[in-house]
C-alpha cells in the first residue's frame, strides 16, 4: 500500500508546476507562493455587521461600498446588513484594539485567496463621524474606504493622496479612489469596461 501511495505521490508532484510569481500591483503577496493574496475574482465580497457596528455609520459604510462600485463598475461588496459574525462572511465590529489606530483589518488566507476577514473600529478610543468630521472626529467614510481595501487584499502605500495611506488625520477625508487605487484594483479584479 506504501508503494501504491509513493506512486501517487510522485505522479502528482510531477504534474505540479508552481505558478509564476506575480506582480503585487499594491496587494499583499504570499511568501511561499509569490502570488497575490485575494478574494481571487469571488466578487461580490459579502459583509456582515455585528451588534456592537454602530448604526449612524450604516450609511458612512454604504457610501464606501458604493464608491468601490464607481470605480470599478461593478458590485464589490454586498451589504447583508446585521447578522452573526461568523457565518463565514467577512464581518465589520467594534471593540478595543492594542495599537493605537482607529481601525484595523484581519485577514486569513490559503494560498493566494482570502477565506476569512474582518474588520473592528475602536469606538474606545475615538469618534467618528458619517458626516463632515469636527477637527477631533475620524472620517467614518473615509476609514471604510482604507479597512475595506485592506479587506480586498491590499496594502498600504506612500502615496499621500490614495485610500491606502497608513494615517488618516482627525477631521481629514479621502472619500475617493485615486488612479492608482483603481489600478492595483484591476489588477487583481480585473477591468469591467
Amino acid at each position: 500500500m506504501r508503494l501504491v501511495w509513493a506512486v501517487a505521490f510522485l505522479a502528482l508532484a510531477a504534474c505540479y508546476r508552481p505558478l509564476p510569481p506575480e506582480p503585487s500591483c499594491g496587494f499583499q503577496i504570499n511568501i511561499h507562493t509569490g502570488q497575490r493574496v485575494s478574494w481571487a475574482g469571488r466578487l461580490p465580497v459579502p459583509i456582515r455587521l455585528t451588534t456592537s457596528f454602530p448604526d449612524d455609520l450604516h450609511s458612512a459604510l454604504l457610501r464606501a461600498e458604493a464608491e468601490y462600485a464607481r470605480a470599478l463598475r461593478r458590485p464589490v461588496f454586498a451589504d447583508k446588513g446585521y447578522g452573526n459574525a461568523y457565518d463565514g462572511a467577512p464581518f465589520i465590529t467594534s471593540g478595543t484594539l492594542d495599537v493605537d489606530t482607529e481601525g484595523q483589518t484581519h485577514t486569513a488566507a490559503v494560498g493566494k485567496e482570502i477565506f476569512e476577514a474582518f474588520i473592528t473600529l475602536n469606538l474606545l478610543n475615538y469618534t467618528f463621524s458619517s458626516d463632515t468630521p469636527a477637527p477631533n472626529e475620524i472620517d467614518a467614510e473615509s476609514l471604510f474606504l482604507h479597512e475595506l481595501g485592506h479587506l480586498l487584499g491590499l496594502v498600504h502605500t506612500d502615496d499621500m493622496s490614495s485610500i491606502m495611506y497608513p494615517v488618516l488625520d482627525y477631521g481629514q477625508t479621502r472619500r475617493t479612489l485615486t488612479p492608482l487605487d483603481i489600478n492595483h484594483l484591476e489588477c487583481e479584479y480585473g477591468h469591467v469596461p
